[in-house]
């Protein structure tokens, strides 16, 4: 077998997907590749992560020609979770939002994208363990709010807002 046989040709990417090659912080965006070597993984997120949830594997690899797993989509999600009183706000290449306080304080926000009046019984949990969620309260009745005070690395994890039925989360990582 050549080694033009373990080639796979460029893979179907759905609209509001972003591709790199690599995995972690070791990657390049796959620009128009058109065929990639044996054994090679693409990454995939969501063009919006704050919105937008990812369907199906974050990866990919080229294994004897074919692509493992099956192409991954982006729901869109009622709920948006965003982040205020940042520098900088970037998405790295596995989805992970990615902030730079430039205040004391930082805010972890829930609302609905419709604009809507957001229930009391809404709520944002967290992974992390310094920051309990009863710490999140409702502003002007259409924005759910969680406080971060000094926010560092050991706030770093998965913030997840949760409205009736509707849920969604996002992976923050705090930088210096």
């Amino acid at each position: 077998m050549s080694p033009e046989d373990n080639r796979c040709s460029r893979p179907h990417i759905f609209p509001n997907i972003i591709a790199h090659v690599g995995v972690g912080e070791d990657t390049t965006a796959i620009g128009n590749g058109e065929s990639f070597m044996g054994g090679e993984t693409i990454t995939f997120r969501c063009e919006d992560v704050r919105y937008q949830t990812l369907d199906g594997p974050i990866h990919r690899q080229c294994i004897d020609g074919e692509w493992t797993e099956r192409a991954p989509r982006c729901d869109t999600s009622q709920l948006k979770v965003g982040v205020d009183n940042t520098i900088l706000k970037t998405v790295s290449p596995d989805g992970t939002y990615i902030v730079y306080p430039n205040l004391s304080s930082i805010y972890i926000n829930c609302q609905l994208r419709a604009g809507a009046r957001i229930v009391n019984f809404a709520t944002i949990t967290t992974n992390s363990t310094t920051q309990p969620s009863q710490r999140a309260y409702i502003v002007a009745g259409k924005l759910k709010r969680l406080r971060l005070r000094n926010p560092t690395s050991g706030n770093d994890g998965t913030y997840t807002c949760e409205a009736g039925s509707q849920r969604h989360s996002i992976r923050i990582k705090f930088q210096v």
